[in-house]
């Protein structure tokens, strides 16, 4: 386990959240044919807020930022909108399962795959 700097033990299960999320993303982005400045601007034009600073700060979840301090999750409610941009779900973001979306992962149990 890794120590934040109150010295407290962090998570590996954070960390590997965080690798996920940050490796997802990423790929996302790069997939869609987006630079992280025009996804900042796209997400920007369809939901009112954010900027390429917000993104950067997405993409590298659980990295250490300035003063030691390590970059965090964005809010639930980003998460949503994060996921909904790329017409994926926040479980898919977060690792919590390997299917983009509710209906492919219905579609795989139905078939049994």
């Amino acid at each position: 386990m890794n120590t934040n700097r109150r010295g407290k033990k962090r998570s590996d299960i954070v960390d590997k959240v965080a690798k996920t999320w940050n490796e997802r993303l990423d790929g996302l982005i790069k997939a869609r044919g987006h630079s992280q400045k025009t996804f900042s601007q796209e997400y920007k034009e369809k939901y009112g807020i954010g900027n390429q600073a917000d993104v950067s700060r997405w993409v590298n979840v659980g990295n250490e930022a300035a003063k030691g301090e390590r970059i965090g999750f964005p809010s639930y409610d980003t998460m949503k909108r994060i996921a909904d941009f790329f017409d994926v779900t926040v479980g898919y973001l977060t690792g919590e399962t390997d299917y983009e979306t509710f209906e492919m992962e219905r579609a795989c149990v139905l078939l049994g795959i």
